[in-house]
C-alpha cells in the first residue's frame, strides 16, 4: 500500500492533508497489467475521474483510466506508445480534445483539460491526481454534463465520509467558474428521472442501497450553503 501525503487549494490558503494509503484493491486485474503502460504517460497526464476517487477512498472497482492535461492532445504521440509496448488497442475515437480507446475491457481516455489543476496526490510512483476535494469538485461539475449512477454514487462517498456539500461545491465554483452552477448542481444531485444505469456498480465495501443513496443525498441537497 503506497502512502499519499496530499496538498490542495482551498479558498486561496494551501492546506495539507494526509491520507493512510491507496486501495488498489479496487482495480480490475486488466487495470493493473497497463499500470506500467500508464506510467509511461505520468510525465504529461494525471488521472482523474471514478478511478482517482476510487484509489483514494476504496468505495467501489473502477474500470478506466482517465488521463488529463492540461495542454494539446498528442494523437501520434499516443499511438506511437501504444505499439511500440505491443499493446492490442481498439481506438474508440479521436478528435481535438481527446483520444479514446480500449485495451482488453479497459477504457483509457486522454482529455485535453482547460483549467489548470494540481495533481501532488501520488499512486504508487505510477501516476499522480488531484487531492480528494478537487476530484469531489470535478465530479459536481460533470453533474451539468451527464446523469451516470456511478457519479451518484461517487458522490454520496464523498458527502457521507468526507466533505460538506458546501466545501464541495465552493471548490467548484474556484475551479470552473462561471460555468459552474451550485444551484443547479443543488438540483441535479437531488434528481433521480434520466440517470444512466448502464455501468453496473461493483462495491469493494459495505454497499449501500439504492434507496440510502438517493434519500442521503436528496438531504445533503437541502444543506444551507
Amino acid at each position: 500500500m503506497a502512502n499519499a501525503s496530499i496538498t490542495f487549494q482551498r479558498s486561496g490558503n494551501i492546506s495539507t492533508c494526509t491520507l493512510t494509503g491507496m486501495h488498489p484493491q479496487i482495480l480490475t486485474i486488466s487495470q493493473t497489467k497497463i499500470l506500467p503502460l500508464i506510467k509511461l504517460f505520468s510525465r504529461s497526464y494525471f488521472l482523474v475521474g471514478g478511478t482517482a476517487i476510487a484509489l483514494q477512498i476504496g468505495h467501489r472497482r473502477s474500470i478506466d483510466f482517465d488521463l488529463f492535461r492540461n495542454g494539446t492532445i498528442d494523437h501520434k504521440k499516443i499511438a506511437d506508445i501504444l505499439r511500440k509496448k505491443r499493446m492490442k488497442y481498439e481506438l474508440i475515437f479521436k478528435n481535438e480534445d481527446g483520444y479514446h480507446c480500449r485495451i482488453d475491457e479497459v477504457k483509457l481516455t486522454f482529455f485535453s483539460f482547460p483549467n489548470s489543476m494540481a495533481h501532488p496526490v501520488k499512486f504508487d510512483g505510477y501516476i499522480s491526481m488531484p487531492g480528494l476535494l478537487d476530484l469531489g469538485a470535478m465530479e459536481a461539475f460533470a453533474f451539468s454534463r451527464r446523469g451516470k449512477w456511478k457519479d451518484y454514487v461517487d458522490m454520496y462517498f464523498l458527502l457521507r465520509d468526507h466533505y460538506s456539500f458546501r466545501e464541495i461545491a465552493t471548490r467548484a465554483e474556484e475551479l470552473f467558474s462561471p460555468e459552474f452552477s451550485s444551484k443547479l448542481f443543488r438540483t441535479q444531485l437531488s434528481y433521480f428521472g434520466d440517470i444512466d444505469y448502464s455501468e453496473t456498480i461493483e462495491y469493494v465495501t459495505t454497499a449501500p442501497t439504492d434507496s440510502e443513496i438517493k434519500s442521503f443525498l436528496s438531504k445533503a441537497a437541502t444543506e444551507p450553503f
